[in-house]
């Protein structure tokens, strides 16, 4: 079901899903409204991406219903025009099918948009509502497994992912890439000293602080253990310095397990950047290097692929 949400609010309108069991010979006799259905069903069941089907969506609505720009949102995620443009009106839907929340579409433009216009946008999300919510099904199964179960981000399989798109799309636009790789200094005297439980909860909070403290565009893993990475798009070796010392002061001035064992603790992190001719193996274990030497050198510290540690006061 779609609704939509008019600039009067107390007026919505509900369409039933479209379905359609039409067959390749009978579309010769469709109406030109059918047709169109039925041929962006089809072209909207071939990809389980949801920017795809989103953009597929919009590109064959604004064949039949001007717009300036569109918006799809839900959860945390937008998906919108690259370059939006400003409008005086939308039309805006919730999609929802059997109850399910399917999120958000928002159509803009300067002209109000007529209220033929209106039917024959929601006639349209009757068709994108049943494979948006295949995507949506399918993204839900891949984003747990490749999620870690304890800390809620990204674990070593969606690093790898991720990693490989990373450097692809680096060498693609000829932009910059650093990573950063910390774990928790004596993490094995706190196990030892509070038990593997608070260990766990630990690092739920360690990895709850790191996000606190990144940009929204930076992804941070667990890398199995006590050890965390991050991928920092975008982003020289000065800048992913700057992002490291950030989220080490972080550490060191939070209390985990605050009014009850009032733990602190430190992370140790090594920094590396892309550099021409770079594997993922070469990045990944220059950052792991770094991370080493900022051991070697007394704990709670950055130290960057080539650079002297950054001193820092010890806990």
């Amino acid at each position: 079901m779609t609704q939509r949400q008019p600039e009067s609010p107390n007026n919505t309108q509900k369409v039933v899903a479209f379905s359609s069991t039409l067959t390749a010979a009978s579309q010769p006799a469709l109406e030109p409204l059918e047709r169109l259905q039925l041929t962006l069903m089809q072209k909207l069941q071939r990809t389980l991406v949801l920017e795809e089907v989103i953009s597929i969506f919009a590109e064959a609505a604004g064949k039949v219903v001007p717009h300036d720009s569109y918006c799809y949102l839900f959860r945390d995620l937008t998906i919108r025009e690259t370059h939006p443009q400003r409008a005086s009106h939308n039309a805006r839907y919730n999609l929802t099918l059997e109850d399910q929340y399917l999120g958000e579409m928002v159509f803009y433009r300067q002209s109000r948009f007529t209220e033929d216009e209106l039917s024959l946008l929601e006639t349209l999300l009757g068709v994108l509502v049943y494979p948006l919510r295949n995507v949506l099904a399918y993204q839900d199964a891949i984003n747990a497994a490749m999620t870690d179960a304890l800390t809620g981000v990204g674990n070593k399989r969606a690093f790898d992912y991720n990693l490989h798109r990373e450097v692809a799309l680096t060498r693609r636009y000829r932009t910059d890439l650093s990573l950063i790789m910390f774990d928790v200094d004596w993490f094995k005297r706190i196990n030892d000293t509070y038990g593997h439980a608070a260990g766990d909860e630990i690092l739920q909070e360690m990895a709850n602080l790191i996000r606190d403290n990144l940009r929204q565009t930076d992804q941070c893993f667990r890398f199995g253990g006590e050890e965390f990475v991050v991928i920092l798009g975008k982003t020289n070796l000065p800048q992913a310095r700057l992002v490291a010392e950030r989220l080490r002061t972080a550490v060191a001035n939070h209390t985990f397990l605050e009014g009850r064992e009032n733990i602190r603790a430190s992370i140790s992190i090594g920094v590396a950047h892309l550099q021409p001719g770079d594997t993922r193996d070469t990045l990944l274990k220059r950052a792991d290097d770094a991370l080493y030497a900022a051991k070697r050198a007394g704990r709670n510290r950055v130290m960057a692929e080539g650079a002297q540690s950054r001193a820092a006061d010890q806990l």
